[in-house]
């Protein structure tokens, strides 16, 4: 399964790369924007009423997370750890995953009004770099993938 993890490795490093040079995906509306439309109106509007490339690629981004999420656990099965080195890595692993929605439910049961805010300030930083996270990010994980990938064909 090292192929598999290489595999996906390398299109995560592909996909950066084409997202850094330009590389768009642009959805085709079925519908012209209505003047005054949100970029929020319009996303909604466009999964109301989807044309069949708008629900082929929210299917696959609604279904990434899952993917990085099996590929994380087939990286661990395929070291073949003890059971209790196993449950350790899958622990850390799931902290990790949960960390940023737990720590906002405690927020938002602690402090409802700094949570808001708290949510309002990541959501415009996000909206400002999200090309340089999702570069960065696609970067990171191919690169992880690719060299865990490689040294397991290599030994």
């Amino acid at each position: 399964m090292s192929f598999g993890v290489l595999a996906f490795g390398a299109a995560a490093l592909t996909a950066a790369v084409a997202l850094h040079q330009g590389w768009s995906p642009h959805l085709h509306r079925r519908q012209p924007a209505t003047s005054g439309e949100s970029t929020a109106e319009r996303i909604g509007r466009n999964l109301r009423e989807p044309s069949a490339r708008v629900a082929a690629v929210a299917g696959v981004a609604t279904h990434i997370p899952g993917l990085v999420y099996l590929v994380a656990l087939n990286a661990i099965s395929s070291a073949r750890p003890g059971v209790v080195d196993a449950g350790a890595q899958v622990a850390v692993y799931d902290a990790l995953w949960f960390l940023v929605p737990v720590a906002s439910l405690v927020l938002v049961i602690v402090r409802p009004g700094a949570a808001v805010r708290y949510l309002e300030a990541a959501t415009a930083w996000v909206r400002r770099h999200d090309h340089a996270v999702v570069v960065g990010g696609l970067l990171l994980l191919g690169g992880y993938l690719v060299v865990k990938g490689a040294v397991r064909l290599l030994t």
